[in-house]
């Protein structure tokens, strides 16, 4: 089924809810209607601060660009003359809706129309939405009509009711146009009085943009708010998303390169990456890789703003996304094994739509071999080469050439560009492939100024990947030289920490333990700290209770207590100052399921009436890999507060097992080591003093979000310990 995509047709199709007139310019008159001059007769309210109106349609034109301009005159004034205020509701061709509210106040005394401080007392819903749609919404001066459950209590909001045409699942994506505003997003059932089926204050920590998602039957009615965190409101773009259509749309084969042509004109919105493709329509190509490899697949010679992206199968997870790879058009990179089939999807930012080229490329990495004794100089040039790896610090744009390396001997390397034509980027990675884990990266060196130099320790017949790169989309003539420090010639050179008995300055307790001797490795000249005291290195190990943030994964109640923050003393034993008896501990145990393909996880628990909170502290342990997809929340519903615990911290680090604290020992995401990365008596990202001085009933929600795909966990246990007053 073909998206329909001018709203103002699509809003005359769905005549229950129509707000402008069809058809033909005038409005044909209603024989039943008592409005004078047989005109149909509409009362709207418009989410404006302006002073309330009742207003009466006497007509409809309809411009060349295809907008309806409705003309409004007011049935009531303060003087009793027909004032000159009409409304016009523009319906612009880029899906957006502007409604501009009289600027006279005609105000009649009457209640339905009274207005306090200039304020137009509003009601739910504002406005009608439709699927795809993009409405331009303000909350500038509205009421705070919404409490959601991910927040938004006092600020203002406008509202908003959807009859979904068809099954399906949607899409509803509130951001901030000029950053002015921290939008959330939530969806009710029915108009205005349901029960709320979705909320979300942040997609992820990078952005403050909020999108819900929820499946709809043909005919079901739900109420989206927008809302915030901003007390004065602003501007707000709600998206709105439909997904319908099947995949796949063809099949490349099993051969490349290859081309495909195509459209999405007339195609459907059946899917959306994690880079966008929200409201655009798509297409979808199965691909079965002939043979290991990493395949370029880009959108280049495409006449739209495209974006890319691979999925495991129809359906199946996403394994890379690209909108802009330097101009309108995108390319990605991705690994296959031999017979695996994939599936590209062709899709367009906002609602764009178009002609696309489809290319897909099979690229060799690495491309060569390093060879001969150090020291050793290659050139050659990456123009007309493929992007086919990216480094930490660079290299997503550019075409690139790999070599493989292996070390001769135990030791360090220098690598380095000094001699190349173009802005480089210089990495090496683990292995002899192009997936590798980045051992270092390093895109303008100090001393070369835009060409690159990194370090590399190895032991011998280590075999490592080395990629001349390029900054942005940068490419050219390279030059890669690879060297060795002179290990013991009592200089520290570039890639050495020391040399003999030069250990530029530092000692063991420079390296965080408490004593001992430092040494310098005679083959490496890289610092050796065995005879430094293990205390202080960070791990419980030997006669440690604990180290640093490390308690072994012990808190207050395994040592009798009834909760509160444990600590670490300098000599690695217990510190239990700031554990407790007599403290109120309410815990909950969900073994609740936390992943990037589910909603946001939230575990609740009720605290009885007791008491005023002088201080509170927060227990979380989660197990889960790749602590930086994490994002914990804490929210006193019945206070109407929020707190953020951690977002997006520890990224390589597993699991959680910590207390947050005000006045915890370390911030989070300050020490992160295995074998817990978020661990010890921390101090939240915001503080939860926030709460003292409330009262400690009613409901406390602890909400965790996994904003990344591939790795998954559990929320185990957590609990609210608080001291009252």
């Amino acid at each position: 089924m073909n998206s329909i995509k001018d709203r103002s047709v699509r809003l005359c199709l769905l005549s229950a809810l129509a707000l402008t007139a069809c058809g033909d310019d005038t409005a044909t008159p209603d024989t039943n209607d008592e409005t004078s001059g047989g005109g149909s007769s509409s009362t709207t309210d418009t989410p404006d601060s302006g002073p309330s109106t009742s207003t009466t349609t006497t007509g409809g034109t309809t411009t060349d660009d295809g907008s309806t301009t409705m003309t409004v005159e007011p049935t009531s004034s303060s003087s009793g003359d027909s004032a000159d205020a009409s409304t016009t509701m523009v319906d612009p061709t880029d899906g957006s809706t502007t409604m501009v509210d009289p600027t006279e106040d005609s105000s009649s005394g009457d209640e339905s129309s009274s207005s306090e401080g200039g304020k137009m007392p509003m009601d739910c819903p504002y406005g009608d939405l439709m699927a795809p749609d993009l409405v331009n919404a303000d909350t500038t001066g509205q009421d705070s009509e919404f409490t959601n459950s991910c927040g938004g209590g006092g600020a203002p909001d406008v509202s908003y009711t959807l009859t979904a045409p068809a099954d399906g699942t949607y899409f509803f994506t509130a951001t901030s146009p000029d950053g002015e505003v921290d939008p959330l997003v939530a969806v009710y059932d029915g108009t205005c009085g349901g029960p709320e089926l979705a909320c979300n204050e942040d997609i992820d920590g990078t952005t403050t943009a909020a999108r819900v998602s929820t499946t709809l039957s043909m005919g079901q009615t739900v109420t989206v708010v927008v809302d915030g965190f901003s007390v004065v409101g602003g501007a707000v773009d709600l998206e709105v998303a439909f997904f319908e259509g099947t995949c796949p749309d063809g099949d490349l084969g099993n051969l490349a390169p290859v081309l495909q042509t195509g459209s999405t004109v007339d195609g459907d919105n059946t899917t959306f990456g994690s880079c966008g493709g929200t409201t655009g329509n798509d297409d979808q190509w199965t691909f079965t890789a002939p043979e290991a490899g990493i395949y370029t697949v880009d959108t280049l010679g495409s006449n739209f703003d495209t974006v890319l992206y691979a999925l495991d199968g129809c359906g199946g997870t996403e394994l890379i996304c690209n909108d802009d790879a330097g101009d309108m058009t995108s390319r990605i990179n991705v690994t296959l094994t031999a017979g695996q089939e994939v599936v590209f999807v062709v899709d367009g930012a906002g609602l764009e739509s178009g002609d696309y080229n489809l290319n897909v490329e099979l690229d060799a990495c690495p491309d060569f071999e390093i060879m001969g004794a150090l020291p050793v100089v290659e050139t050659g040039s990456t123009a007309g080469e493929v992007n086919s790896s990216t480094g930490s610090c660079g290299g997503g744009g550019a075409p690139d050439v790999a070599y493989t390396f292996t070390a001769p001997q135990a030791g360090t390397y220098i690598f380095d560009t000094d001699g190349s034509a173009y802005d480089t980027v210089l990495y090496a990675l683990d292995g002899e492939t192009c997936e590798g884990a980045t051992l270092a990266c390093d895109d303008d060196d100090p001393d070369f100024g835009l060409q690159s130099r990194i370090a590399v320790d190895l032991e011998a017949d280590q075999v490592i990947t080395v990629v001349v790169d390029g900054f942005s989309a940068n490419a050219g003539d390279y030059t890669l030289n690879v060297t060795s420090p002179d290990c013991g010639n009592g200089t520290i050179e570039f890639g050495e920490a020391c040399d003999t008995d030069d250990l530029d300055g530092e000692s063991c307790a420079s390296q965080g333990f408490s004593g001992g001797t430092l040494a310098c490795d005679p083959l490496t000249c890289q610092l050796d700290a065995s005879a430094c005291d293990t205390c202080g290195n960070g791990t419980v190990e030997g006669a440690d209770e604990c180290d640093g943030v490390a308690l072994g994964a012990t808190r207050c109640e395994d040592l009798g207590f009834d909760g509160g923050a444990l600590d670490c003393a300098g000599d690695c034993a217990f510190d239990t100052a700031q554990c407790a008896n007599g403290i109120v501990a309410v815990c909950s145990s969900p073994a609740a399921a936390i992943d990037s393909a589910f909603p946001t996880t939230t575990d609740t628990i009720t605290v009885p009436d007791m008491g005023t909170i002088a201080d509170i502290d927060v227990f979380v342990d989660i197990t889960h890999t790749f602590g930086g997809d994490l994002e914990m929340t804490l929210l006193a519903d019945d206070l109407a507060l929020s707190n953020e615990l951690a977002f997006d911290q520890c990224s390589f680090n597993n699991d959680v097992f910590a207390v947050f604290n005000d006045e915890g020992s370390a911030a989070v995401g300050a020490d992160c080591a295995e074998p817990i990365g978020i661990e010890g008596n921390l101090t939240p990202q915001q503080p939860l003093s926030v709460y003292d001085g409330g009262e400690a009933s009613g409901s406390w929600t602890l909400s965790i979000t996994d904003d990344a795909g591939g790795d998954t966990g559990t929320l185990n246990e957590w609990c609210v310990y608080i001291t009252l007053e």
